[in-house]
């Protein structure tokens, strides 16, 4: 169950809820309370929440959910003050900073200011998911971090990161994508690594120092040229890393180091320049050349070019 306090007045319980897949909104004269939540696949759902409240507020959360669950929750806007029954001290979440948790009880609560829009996104991944999928990542720093919740009988666990730019960008494509059938496990596992490389760096520092020998960088050298070959339906970075015989870490980190871009960076600013080309080169229409550079929502593709090259691809052809 939920509760909202507004002031001192409590509000009728907002919502029970045992599954994700849910929409609901609450208004009154005081301020709104806004949630939304779907599926990106059997195992991992995602959240939007948001808040404001002309006075302070105060919800009251009183659920098992988190007994089967690891929450991941990236704060964009404002500020909260929280608090579950198993941290041993209240938390602070500020823009920019997001929060791993694991509670076997979901019992605490989270406090706003008045006058302050709050918005947060929320990634809730079923236990056993989460414990393969670090489980598989080879920097051992990370599995004696997550012991608590990788021993049979799992214990309360609570990190935080920072919210960088590979992050920001992954966020804003689950909330705003409706079909997400044909990445969402790529775009899941994106999403996990990328929070596992901003704890390491803060929890595990010696394992997130790079090293690259010759061979390394060879292997690199080979992404790039799969990339090129294969924009129009790319390997997943799983796939990719097997390819040339890297290890994920390495292959995320060490493309950046050499490209000063990420992979999906990468892959995007060829899909760019390639269609660029293509729109000067020959007379195919827009959404054909979409579709020969990988970009097959001509919608996604236009709005891509024109934050790339400052016009849209039909001014950028005239």
């Amino acid at each position: 169950m939920e509760r909202i306090v507004i002031g001192h007045q409590d509000v009728e319980p907002l919502f029970h809820h045992q599954s994700t897949g849910l929409k609901f909104k609450v208004c009154n004269p005081a301020g709104a309370l806004s949630f939304y939540s779907k599926h990106l696949s059997d195992d991992v759902a995602f959240s939007r929440n948001q808040v404001f409240f002309k006075q302070f507020a105060r919800i009251e959360r009183s659920s098992l959910l988190g007994a089967f669950y690891v929450s991941i929750f990236f704060m964009q806007k404002g500020i909260s003050h929280s608090k579950m029954q198993s941290w041993k001290h209240p938390e602070h979440f500020f823009a920019g900073k997001f929060c791993l948790s694991f509670s076997p009880e979901s019992c605490g609560f989270s406090e706003y200011a008045a006058h302050q829009l709050n918005l947060s996104y929320g990634l809730h991944i079923k236990l056993p998911y989460w414990r393969n999928f670090v489980l598989q990542d080879e920097r051992l720093g990370l599995h004696k971090l997550f012991q608590n919740i990788l021993n049979p009988s799992p214990e309360p666990i609570l990190l935080s990161g920072t919210i960088n730019s590979h992050i920001t960008q992954l966020l804003t494509y689950c909330n705003q994508t409706q079909d997400l059938t044909r990445d969402h496990d790529e775009l899941i596992q994106d999403l996990l690594s990328a929070v596992l490389d901003e704890i390491a760096i803060r929890y595990c520092i010696d394992e997130s120092r790079l090293v690259l020998n010759s061979q390394d960088i060879q292997k690199l050298q080979m992404v790039k040229y799969i990339l090129e070959q294969e924009m129009q339906e790319p390997p997943s970075l799983k796939n990719l890393a097997h390819r040339v015989g890297l290890n994920d870490f390495k292959l995320k980190k060490g493309f950046k180091t050499i490209t000063q871009q990420t992979v999906g960076q990468y892959l995007l600013s060829l899909r760019m320049r390639k269609a660029a080309r293509l729109m000067l080169e020959s007379n195919h229409p827009i959404i054909d050349i979409a579709g020969q550079v990988g970009c097959n929502n001509h919608g996604h593709f236009s709005v891509a070019f024109k934050k790339y090259f400052g016009q849209s691809p039909r001014s950028y052809r005239a």
